[in-house]
């Protein structure tokens, strides 16, 4: 394997075990979004750890209960880990816009649920 090959993949093990604790302490009832901890407030976020909880548990219309823009997040962070590795190559206006259009989404989606009560915290 080639050294740089080598150095993508070692780049992607601090996020996937980044991920990988968040779940553990979910599933223990241990993690709090940082965010409202500090503040009061939920995230944009806030209800996504719940979602992924659910989707691994199969509860699909659960998982999007409790966010219902789990995919684009999960997309999104995939598609930052690949291009930023260099696993994929993307022209450099997408690799900018994507991450804008799914923040841009988030943020929609965000303000929805807090204008429809539907937060999910």
């Amino acid at each position: 394997m080639k050294d740089e090959t080598k150095k993508k993949l070692r780049s992607l093990i601090i996020p996937f075990i980044a991920a990988a604790v968040i779940l553990l302490l979910a599933a223990l009832g241990i993690y709090r979004c940082p965010f409202r901890a500090v503040t009061g407030f939920p995230c944009p976020l806030c209800g996504t750890t719940r979602a992924f909880m659910s989707l691994m548990r199969l509860d699909i219309p659960l998982s999007f209960h409790y966010h219902p823009m789990w995919p684009v997040t999960f997309l999104t962070v995939i598609y930052i880990i690949l291009t930023g590795t260099g696993i994929i190559r993307c022209p450099k206006p997408w690799r900018e816009i994507i991450p804008i259009v799914a923040g841009v989404l988030l943020l929609g989606c965000y303000i929805w649920r807090i204008a429809t009560h539907t937060l999910v915290y």
